[in-house]
């Protein structure tokens, strides 16, 4: 066999090996959020507060539910994970649920998580 043909073994080798290695890397990881409980709570504290008009527990809600969505893509893009239901995950991925309650908490802690 010629230097040219271990040459081409080698270059092809790399090649292979570079893109395992970056197959490794783009893989997504996978988180869960118990999405469920979070609602819940959120739920819990408007019957809690219930002086709230009809119209002011609508308004309090869709804010809550967009301070949900921010603190969901902080968590996936800081913590470098798709976020999945929990119901959505049979098992071995980690739950991401407290940092998420945590956020919603410091975004606005009247609210509840």
């Amino acid at each position: 066999m010629g230097l040219g043909a271990w040459i081409g073994i080698v270059l092809v080798g790399v090649f292979i090996a570079g893109a395992f290695v970056a197959s490794q890397d783009e893989a997504p990881r996978i988180g869960q959020v118990r999405l469920d409980a979070l609602a819940m709570e959120h739920i819990e504290a408007a019957v809690r507060d219930g002086n709230l008009s009809e119209e002011a527990a609508s308004e309090r809600t869709r804010a809550w539910a967009g301070r949900l969505e921010a603190a969901l893509e902080r968590v996936a893009e800081e913590r470098g994970v798709v976020l999945l239901t929990a119901q959505a995950v049979a098992a071995g991925a980690p739950d991401y649920t407290d940092e998420v309650r945590r956020r919603l908490q410091n975004a606005a802690p009247e609210d509840g998580p």
